[in-house]
């Protein structure tokens, strides 16, 4: 179906729906585009959708943010807009993102927010079935959405063209706590480098793990299965030390915290327990270690006797 080409005021259309892209009226780009409305006025339609509202309806934008702001600024009687008929919210931020997956101005953090959106507002609907809609692969998809696990500087530094889509991809399959160490490397080393830094990096993290105990050790967050949690709820199972330790509690914003804490294995009882543990693994793997020097040590004086008693044997 043909959109409706339409021209409606500015204050006639609502931006109070959520925008993929933030409008920046400090920066030169809106400034350039400003100036071309002023002088050649509006070329690209902008995109809105009618919503039934108490009394009649209203035009919400789902395009164009930055032309209608112009408008506003500029004092435009109106401007043109396309009606996109029957569109309901996953509609509009599919084609919110759909219209800027193009345009180089547009932010893969700001993009990556928009698809999670998406994803998060119908259970039903499959990633397959949302890249299939933007005409993308489902690895471009997932890849898209992983962004939002990286911590909001570095999604600044894919969206400032400083770090690629390559090594973010990489930097997300790296320990949470080397992250920030990791950074730097990430916007100069080529993909293929950084990849094998990565993989590095994950192996002294796991070669490390239960291994090195002592005044340096740092613990890092675990967490833990939902089942565990389930349980754990469910059956009240709890030690003397544990139900000792949430008697301390007085306040329920502690008890909220201590539960979050306890979940990805911050807690401090759960801290003590990893300690504890990971140095009684290391007194055994030391107490493994001295017995096989032992019995090095015993075949060694073994094959010395046995050499001995030879010599002994020819020489006599």
């Amino acid at each position: 179906m043909p959109q409706e080409l339409i021209r409606l005021e500015p204050s006639m259309i609502s931006t109070d729906w959520q925008l993929l892209r933030k409008v920046r009226p400090e920066e030169m780009d809106f400034k350039e585009m400003k100036e071309s409305i002023r002088l050649e006025g509006i070329k690209i339609p902008l995109l809105v959708r009618k919503i039934p509202v108490e009394g009649g309806e209203i035009f919400s934008l789902i395009d164009g943010g930055n032309r209608l702001v112009a408008a506003k600024e500029l004092g435009l009687p109106n401007v043109p807009c396309f009606i996109e008929e029957d569109c309901n919210d996953i509609r509009a931020l599919t084609l919110q993102a759909s219209l800027n997956i193009q345009r180089i101005e547009t932010k893969k953090g700001e993009l990556a927010r928009q698809i999670h959106r998406i994803v998060h507002m119908d259970g039903a609907l499959s990633q397959a079935k949302i890249a299939k809609m933007f005409g993308k692969s489902l690895k471009w998809l997932r890849d898209t959405l992983s962004i939002n696990n990286l911590p909001d500087y570095v999604i600044a530094l894919i969206d400032e063209d400083k770090l690629t889509m390559a090594n973010a991809i990489h930097l997300i399959k790296a320990p949470e706590i080397d992250v920030g160490s990791l950074i730097d490397d990430a916007q100069v080393l080529t993909s293929e480098a950084f990849e094998v830094l990565v993989s590095e990096c994950i192996k002294n993290r796991r070669a490390h793990s239960g291994k090195t105990i002592g005044d340096d050790w740092i613990p890092t967050p675990e967490r833990r299965k939902v089942s565990e949690l389930l349980s754990k709820v469910q059956r009240e199972i709890f030690t003397e030390l544990e139900l000792k330790h949430i008697s301390t509690l007085a306040e329920r914003t502690d008890a909220f915290l201590e539960g979050i804490l306890y979940a990805i294995s911050m807690d401090e009882l759960t801290v003590l327990e990893r300690k504890e543990k990971r140095e009684r693994i290391l007194e055994e793997q030391q107490e493994r270690e001295l017995l096989r020097q032992l019995e090095r040590k015993a075949e060694e004086t073994a094959e010395l006797q046995k050499r001995l008693n030879k010599f002994k044997k020819e020489n006599t």
